[in-house]
């Protein structure tokens, strides 16, 4: 959930600046109390020392990043990279250990780098599976999609069919580019 807030974050830019918003996060792990706070405006609230301690991890984090204690840090250490920050002072807890996440490059290539040599391609030499999948993708977002031909290799049909698949691309927040 904190990769994905990250990666959320940064579709969203400040009004001000136009620059993409960059939060921080802050994990620690351990037992906490939970409860509706108020009679007339009920809030949702979560109490304790394991709160306090994720507040902590977030105040001191650096925007971009998620930021964890030593206890959560051992229960996710195999799962991702991590760098030690060598420690850092928490209000009412000292010197803690306390570990930043590394991001790992994107190793495969990005929905529209997958995509252009499609959109580079000639119509003709599409094969008409490549068709049928593509106009069944296209269902399935609901997106307004020609109707399909059994069999049709027309240029014009396929040209329209890789004009919405574009378009459903780039509504998904992925510009084939």
């Amino acid at each position: 959930f904190a990769k994905a807030m990250l990666e959320a974050a940064k579709q969203v830019n400040m009004p001000d600046t136009n620059e993409p918003v960059r939060v921080r996060v802050g994990l620690h792990t351990g037992d906490v109390v939970s409860g509706l706070i108020g009679s007339k405006l009920p809030k949702f609230s979560i109490f304790g020392d394991t709160m306090n301690t994720a507040s902590r991890m977030e105040s001191t984090g650096v925007p971009g990043r998620i930021h964890v204690s030593e206890t959560t840090h051992r229960l996710l250490q195999h799962a991702e990279r991590w760098e030690s920050t060598g420690g850092v002072e928490v209000k009412g807890k000292g010197m803690m250990q306390t570990f930043l996440w590394v991001p790992q490059p994107l190793r495969s290539p990005s929905t529209s780098q997958m995509l252009q040599p499609i959109f580079e391609t000639s119509a003709e030499s599409l094969p008409s599976m490549l068709l049928r999948n593509t106009h069944a993708l296209l269902n399935q977002f609901h997106m307004p999609v020609p109707a399909l031909r059994p069999g049709s290799q027309d240029p014009q049909h396929t040209e329209s069919l890789l004009a919405c698949l574009h378009e459903c691309v780039v509504e998904l927040g992925n510009p084939a580019s």
